[in-house]
């Protein structure tokens, strides 16, 4: 089985769906950097590919170790970045590194220095933040995200760790055994399926 791949989404045909979603027209998000087999690997960067001919801003929200899943001394909160974009008939691309986030709300134990508990990642049209202590409401564009195309969410750089870090905190395990795992919990579900609802597992 295939555990790590440094291609987050290809595209945005159909919106990202399933494996974005929206809660409004303001952010796309997706919870899917935090399987292991997404997340972002040491010292890498996060980069996007943006066309945008009235390009002003990159803004990128990150929920990092939700609920101290991973650990309460980790770093933990909402953080963000804004990357100033020029308007560009021609696509760019814009790289995150993890130094380059700051703090939003309900942060704490410091700044995260990995990718390794990210949960949550938002691509936002509008943001409203404080720099030097004075409100500030930043834009991806004049027209709130319309007419910008994304494209090759993914990570650049960096090295996987040898061990995975799992929820509950300080448990990791090499990829292989988390690829056994995953292995067996399709045998278990399959099973399940066939008690409950009779259903057969399909010839090999």
């Amino acid at each position: 089985i295939d555990v790590a791949t440094r291609m987050i989404q290809k595209d945005f045909e159909n919106d990202g769906r399933p494996d974005w979603y929206r809660f409004s027209h303001n952010r796309i998000n997706t919870r899917k950097i935090r399987d292991p087999r997404w997340r972002g690997p040491i010292g890498a960067k996060l980069s996007i590919d943006v066309l945008d001919p009235i390009a002003e801003n990159l803004i990128l929200e990150f929920e990092f170790n939700n609920y101290c899943k991973y650990g309460a001394k980790l770093a933990t909160g909402q953080f963000y970045i804004v990357l100033p974009l020029k308007g560009s008939k021609e696509w760019q691309t814009a790289q995150i590194d993890i130094e380059d986030v700051k703090p939003l709300r309900h942060t704490r134990n410091g700044m995260p220095t990995d990718w390794q508990t990210l949960d949550h990642l938002t691509i936002v049209n509008h943001l409203d933040v404080q720099v030097d202590g004075k409100p500030l409401k930043v834009m991806s564009n004049a027209k709130y995200g319309h007419g910008r195309k994304m494209r090759n969410v993914k990570w650049v750089g960096g090295e996987y760790p040898k061990t995975i870090l799992m929820n509950g905190g300080g448990l990791q395990i090499s990829p292989e055994e988390y690829a056994k795992q995953f292995s067996n919990q399709i045998d278990v579900s399959i099973e399940i399926e066939k008690t409950v609802d009779g259903i057969e597992k399909a010839a090999e």
